[in-house]
């Protein structure tokens, strides 16, 4: 049995957190986690799209920004907004945005995807996390940036990746067991 469509509401996992450094960033990170959603919801027709979904974990608070399922396999995004300009890393030193380290860059999110994974176990697979980064400010560039445990791109091409992912594991539909494990998670807004 399969299915498609929107579970969830973007940003809902930013109202009342205390975890953002002041209101303006949550509220910017909600307008960003909007955008992403928007892209995602355009291929729900041929994929579910899930939006804020607690990470899987006794005690943990954290949660995954964006995920899609196509057939049994699971693509988690987190969405972020960094300032523009271009952004490298170098390994054993961490991220940079132009000539100052960008400590914020270098999360890894495998804490993530073995939670979802070992929800999943047999039932789904979860691919390595994707980063998509929205220019808060201008555009930015981040084809030579390194995150362990994940992909990071820049939003502009989301659609694309997506659409790939879709494409390459089952267009058309969900794997109906795989979604109703991950529903309980889906943060009420």
């Amino acid at each position: 049995m399969t299915v498609t469509g929107i579970f969830g509401v973007p940003g809902a996992g930013l109202e009342n957190q205390d975890f953002a450094r002041n209101i303006g960033t949550a509220k910017a990170g909600a307008k960003f986690e909007k955008r992403t959603a928007k892209v995602l919801n355009e291929l729900s027709k041929q994929c579910a799209v899930l939006h804020d979904v607690r990470i899987p974990l006794a005690g943990v608070k954290a949660n995954m920004d964006h995920i899609v399922v196509a057939g049994k396999h699971v693509m988690l995004i987190d969405t972020k907004g960094w300032s523009k300009g271009f952004y490298w890393t170098l390994p054993g030193l961490g991220t940079f945005h132009g000539v100052k380290r960008a400590l914020y860059v270098d999360k890894p999110l495998s804490m993530a995807h073995n939670a979802f994974g070992d929800l999943l176990r047999a039932d789904g697979e979860v691919s390595t996390p994707t980063i998509a980064v929205w220019g808060s400010d201008g555009d930015v560039n981040v084809r030579h940036v390194r995150v362990v445990g994940a992909n990071v791109i820049e939003a502009s091409t989301l659609r694309t990746a997506v659409r790939k992912f879709v494409l390459r594991h089952g267009e058309g539909h969900a794997d109906r067991q795989v979604v109703q494990k991950l529903l309980p998670f889906v943060v009420k807004s």
